[in-house]
């Protein structure tokens, strides 16, 4: 499944329940009004439990707010996926913002080409768990652990990101 989404009010959202996309892109959506509409792309909510597989997050957009391409505060596994070229302006998380309650499981995906205000790749303030994954060329920088929970990878290549690769407290599990 393919979305195009231009300049539209509402973004994706997953409230409750289990929701599991396989090939699923993304892509064009920008952010152009306040509420959840934080992000771009794909906004899952505190109860939310969303698993996207071998898919595509590209071009979204959200000028000063939160997740150019996924916002969580659920539990978010991202698998074989790819996010790039994502902005959140002036904001936070370019490619993926994981706010304080949120748990995201990353395994065998890419993040390159985001732009954040503050980190282009992947910013968190919850839980996160990286493995077999590439972060690179990513703008404001590449990981960064805003908050004091654990922030780990694993087989993990986080190299050429403008400004630094990694910020705050990220712990290399091999």
């Amino acid at each position: 499944m393919q979305l195009q989404l231009r300049q539209v009010a509402e973004v994706l959202k997953y409230a409750q329940g289990n929701v599991r996309r396989i090939r699923f892109s993304v892509s064009h959506g920008v952010a152009c009004r306040g509420g959840h509409t934080q992000t771009g792309g794909i906004y899952n909510s505190l109860y939310g439990v969303l698993t996207v597989v071998t898919s595509t997050f590209s071009t979204n957009s959200v000028p000063g707010g939160l997740g150019g391409g996924i916002y969580n505060i659920g539990k978010l596994t991202v698998n074989a996926d790819t996010v790039s070229a994502n902005a959140a302006g002036a904001g936070l998380g370019g490619g993926i913002f994981n706010d304080v309650t949120g748990t995201l499981t990353v395994t065998n995906s890419t993040f390159s080409s985001n732009f954040g205000g503050f980190s282009g790749g992947i910013l968190s303030d919850g839980v996160v768990t990286m493995t077999n994954s590439t972060v690179y060329s990513n703008t404001a920088g590449g990981l960064v652990n805003g908050t004091s929970h654990s922030f780990a990878v694993k087989n993990t290549l986080v190299a050429n990101n403008t400004a630094y690769n990694c910020s705050g407290t990220i712990t290399s599990l091999g």
